[in-house]
């Protein structure tokens, strides 16, 4: 009889191994043997985590059809704050890389895209009328600002439409920015996992 049950953490040496001998069985007979350590040498547990928690790669995966399994007993400890003066260009930063985000599935003709973009639009603009209209004030919004610059941006790069990202272009090069600076703060026993 076979039982079943919830993969935990400590599953996932086994579920790597699963991975990998399917993809030798697979694909292995069509790469070189150090191609193949190579391209294996990416999968850490920390490259699954920090790939998991990128939202465009979930969208990805659910337009797909398939799923990101959360297990409870992970934790993700974020060492490091921002400060007030880094908060602004951290709404921009977030408006320019979600304009991208929306636009670059819009354009691969993606309706859920184009409608969560126009509803988070909606949302935000609502908020600022009823702002004027009670504090008789307009007030700018960093994200909201910001979020057609990243739609300009996005289209100086091509889209490979089957797997939704960007390529490179004369005009566009992925680039490292300092979009996710942060300030360090102290490790402390408090803040290790638990």
């Amino acid at each position: 009889m076979i039982r079943y049950r919830d993969a935990t953490i400590e599953d996932a040496p086994a579920i790597d191994a699963l991975f990998r001998q399917g993809f030798i069985d697979t694909f292995g007979p069509l790469y070189d043997p150090k191609d193949l350590a190579a391209f294996f040498a990416g999968f850490t547990r920390e490259a699954w985590r920090r790939e998991l928690a990128d939202s465009d790669f979930a969208f990805r995966t659910y337009r797909f059809g398939m799923a990101i399994l959360l297990l409870p007993e992970v934790q993700v400890v974020h060492y490091g704050a921002r400060t007030s003066e880094q908060w602004v260009d951290t709404c921009r930063n977030y408006g320019i890389g979600d304009g991208a985000f929306y636009s670059k599935h819009i354009r691969c003709g993606d309706g859920l895209a184009l409608r969560l973009f126009l509803a988070g639009l909606l949302r935000i603009r609502a908020r600022q009328i009823v702002r004027l209209v009670t504090q008789r004030r307009w007030r700018g919004d960093p994200y909201a600002d910001h979020l057609f610059h990243g739609v300009r941006e996005a289209w100086k790069f091509a889209i490979d439409r089957e797997r939704r990202l960007f390529r490179e272009t004369p005009r566009a090069r992925m680039v490292a920015t300092p979009a996710n600076a942060v300030t360090p703060s102290p490790r402390g026993d408090d803040a290790a996992p638990r």
